[in-house]
């Protein structure tokens, strides 16, 4: 609809399943009646993917591609990987996925430096608590490097509606000292 009222469509999708060509392609049926639109290549594992794949997956990735006014490869991996499907390099755009960091003047937590000092190698992560973030997963290998590595420790960055329930997983896992849950920063 909103492409009917010469909206401008742009679509991100991992490019690492058939699914995420589908949508692609789909949306790039779409964009032919209206002012186009911009697809945007994600995954890092895009590249194996469109190698290893099919031919029909391969064709129909490629026929997404040729539908779009731009084609955004978020590296040069994945540039490279459409440039071989038989896009042209100069339809190619290559954006990483992310802002460059500006420098923050900010003084560390008390709280957070004391831990820091007490785990001199630690694994820092930003989350929120919700499944899809992998909270339990995280917690399972933090149990078992524990074992082999004591002094290692887990920052957790982020907050969510199920820090209560990761409160007590740590307790019940015996995570108290750690694993960190600094909220958010």
């Amino acid at each position: 609809r909103h492409v009917l009222d010469d909206w401008t469509l742009s679509v991100h999708i991992n490019g690492h399943n058939p699914k995420s060509w589908f949508v692609a392609l789909l949306c790039g049926v779409a964009t032919q009646f209206g002012c186009g639109g911009t697809v945007t290549v994600h995954s890092g594992m895009a590249p194996e993917y469109l190698r290893n794949t099919n031919a029909w997956r391969r064709m129909a990735a490629r026929l997404a591609c040729v539908m779009y006014d731009r084609v955004v490869c978020v590296n040069e991996e994945i540039g490279d990987a459409v440039a071989w499907l038989g896009i042209p390099r100069h339809r190619l755009e290559i954006k990483p996925a992310f802002m460059p960091v500006s420098k923050v003047d900010s003084v560390l937590p008390e709280q957070i430096d004391l831990w820091m000092k007490r785990h001199p190698v630690f694994l820092s992560v930003t989350l929120s608590f919700r499944p899809e973030y992998g909270f339990g997963l995280l917690i399972d290998a933090m149990s078992r490097l524990n074992k082999r590595h004591p002094e290692l420790g887990c920052l957790v960055m982020g907050s969510g509606e199920d820090r209560t329930a990761a409160e007590e997983l740590i307790r019940v896992r015996r995570l108290g000292e750690t694993v960190f849950l600094a909220g958010d920063l």
